[in-house]
């Protein structure tokens, strides 16, 4: 059991120190962050409210402005009263931001 965890160990390091030697990891990781380009910011309102939703399926949380309800995956906490935008990437994802935080949530639908 430990042998195969030190191999295992092993393998992961020399496959790091490939790509990194290569630079195929900064390739890598400049074209993963070229697919994070933010094409398009649009306003989402102002929070009204907050609400959970812990599930079997998946963690989400639904935020409600003056504008629509959002839910995003996961259990995001934003301060309600402060104004939120939707920052579309050129992946086709969404996120919907609080841009004097910097805190972020990925997007499952828009406004309904």
């Amino acid at each position: 059991m430990i042998k195969i965890l030190v191999g295992g160990v092993g393998l992961v390091l020399i496959s790091q120190a490939v790509l990194h030697f290569t630079g195929l990891g900064a390739d890598l990781d400049a074209s993963r962050n070229a697919s994070k380009v933010i094409v398009e910011t649009i306003e989402a309102g102002k929070t009204v409210s907050v609400s959970f939703d812990k599930s079997f399926w998946g963690d989400t949380t639904t935020f409600t402005t003056d504008k629509g309800v959002y839910i995003v995956y996961g259990l995001v906490s934003m301060m309600t009263g402060e104004p939120l935008v939707i920052k579309k990437q050129q992946n086709g994802k969404a996120l919907l931001c609080d841009e004097k935080t910097a805190v972020c949530g990925l997007l499952i639908s828009g406004r309904r």
